[in-house]
């Protein structure tokens, strides 16, 4: 666990303030009414299961399954909402209604901002006391 605090305080440095509020941690706590260590599960579970989450969109954005797409986004999406990572929240959402519509043309590009707001949620999730 230490050595991973490390690595996320060494990839924190690489993003600028302005980044760090991508979580609402103000709704986050009245979400799961003031239990941090609730927070904390909840932060562990998302950093146990995202790697995998974010490789199967991946694949399907590349080989342009809209239906694979759909089941996947759907899936990352609650966890996102649950904790109050508005911008990846907005961006998978976006993804998601594109893979409802087939129209997955701009997918990529929508993916490639979803993954690096995931590595700055990651990073700031790994970084929580």
């Amino acid at each position: 666990m230490k050595d991973n605090v490390e690595k996320g305080l060494k990839e924190l440095e690489n993003y600028e303030e302005k980044d760090l509020s991508i979580v609402d941690f103000t709704q986050l706590l009245k979400a799961v009414g003031g239990d941090r260590e609730h927070i904390k599960e909840l932060a562990q579970c998302f950093l146990e299961e995202y790697p995998t989450q974010q490789k199967n969109i991946e694949l399907a954005v590349k080989s342009k399954d809209a239906l694979l797409l759909k089941k996947h986004c759907h899936k990352l999406k609650g966890t996102l909402q649950l904790i109050r990572a508005r911008n990846s929240y907005n961006l998978i959402c976006e993804l998601e209604k594109l893979s409802i519509s087939s129209e997955l043309n701009n997918a990529l590009q929508v993916y490639e901002k979803l993954h690096e707001e995931l590595k700055k949620l990651a990073c700031v999730l790994r970084n929580m006391n």
